[in-house]
């Protein structure tokens, strides 16, 4: 992978590895410089570090939903920091070329942080349905309804428009793992298969990374951590709900309420 300008400072130029199986996926390891990730990581400790709040608690971590042991907080059009890193146009174009896809340009981001004995998620395919709102940022990214609902910005005269998960990357930091730790990403050939049997399994190293497109067969889950806290950035791109249905069907699509 060659870091696209813009990029080339703060991005190791190196091979990023291609896997097939269960689904197609990329995984690498030192992805940005020592530097720059040393600048994420102590970004990631102060935010974590404001103690957890309530759903819609600004500049906090929370608990969004009940089925998720987990810790959430979305990244808005306000935050700034290495961490915006993420969601700016320039990352969300390799990602997009990475998997050679025309995204949509709307991003939902999101830092994530799995206290120390989670329990282990579905299995599921991040194919499922969003709403963004026409609110670009600057460089021409939507961020996810960018702290409204769907209903407050019809009410504010903003377009709420639904596309569907495209592309999911997640980048871990700021882990202690060692092998037999839990926490890993488990990859999975088939929604009936037991979360605890994966394919394969990709671990929370610090300063790596896990692309893969959101399709019908994409499965993966949440593995538990028994020794340590697991934290990682979770990005999606997105594509127009037309295309998913066409290409699909919709009832491939997840409900909103389980995505």
């Amino acid at each position: 992978m060659i870091a696209p300008k813009g990029l080339t400072d703060i991005v190791v130029n190196r091979r990023w590895m291609r896997y097939s199986d269960p689904f197609p996926h990329i995984v690498a390891r030192n992805v940005f410089t020592k530097n720059f990730y040393e600048e994420l990581e102590s970004a990631f400790k102060k935010t974590l570090s404001r103690g957890f709040g309530q759903p819609g608690d600004k500049g906090r971590f929370a608990r969004n939903t009940a089925d998720y042991d987990a810790y959430v907080l979305l990244l808005s059009s306000k935050f700034a920091g290495p961490l915006g890193i993420f969601i700016s146009r320039m990352w969300h174009d390799m990602l997009a070329g990475l998997i050679g896809l025309n995204a949509t340009r709307d991003v939902q981001c999101s830092l994530h942080h799995h206290l120390v004995g989670s329990a282990t998620g579905w299995v599921h395919s991040d194919i499922g349905l969003r709403w963004f709102m026409d609110a670009p940022k600057s460089d021409g990214i939507n961020l996810a309804c960018s702290g409204r609902t769907v209903d407050a910005a019809r009410k504010a005269g903003v377009n709420a428009r639904p596309v569907v998960r495209a592309v999911a990357m997640l980048f871990y930091l700021n882990n202690e793992w060692s092998p037999g730790s839990g926490g890993e990403t488990g990859l999975y050939r088939s929604a009936q298969d037991l979360p605890t049997k994966p394919v394969s399994v990709v671990p929370p190293i610090n300063n790596s990374i896990l692309i893969f497109e959101c399709t019908p067969y994409s499965f993966h889950t949440f593995l538990q951590n028994d020794r340590y806290p697991r934290n990682s950035v979770n990005l999606w791109l997105h594509r127009p709900k037309a295309q998913v249905v066409a290409r699909w069907g919709e009832s491939k699509i997840f409900d909103v309420a389980r995505t």
